[in-house]
């Protein structure tokens, strides 16, 4: 959930509740590395429970891939209001107060899902 990083592949399993899949489709689970996304209740060593999907609208809690790596933030498109006379770009915002928006041409953008449940673990 911090900066992008590299995704890997491993063959685990995390049993997830039928409840939390209230739709049909495909589904993939992550582990959360970092803070960037913790006022919005997800932690680093969270699970995520991810539709995949290849769009987004605005406000949609999102994993992105930027370079074959990937992060989890909420997801908009428009203007960069740092950039005068800028096209639209699609603004990574995180939930953390220390860190500010990532902000990207939208063909540097690839989306892989929308966050639909959260699994947190306790030691």
């Amino acid at each position: 959930a911090g900066s992008p990083i590299e995704r890997m592949q491993e063959n685990e399993y995390l049993d997830v509740p039928a409840h939390f899949i209230k739709s049909p489709g495909d589904y993939f689970a992550l582990k959360v590395e970092g803070d960037s996304m913790i006022d919005e209740g997800i932690f680093d060593g969270d699970y995520l429970v991810v539709l995949s999907q290849k769009n987004a609208k605005d406000g949609d809690l999102v994993v992105a891939s930027v370079e074959n790596e990937s992060t989890v933030k909420r997801f908009f498109m428009k203007k960069n209001p740092e950039i005068s006379n800028s096209s639209k770009a699609i603004e990574l915002r995180p939930a953390n107060p220390r860190l500010t928006s990532m902000w990207y041409h939208p063909q540097k953008v690839e989306i892989k899902g929308l966050v639909k449940a959260l699994l947190r673990k306790y030691n």
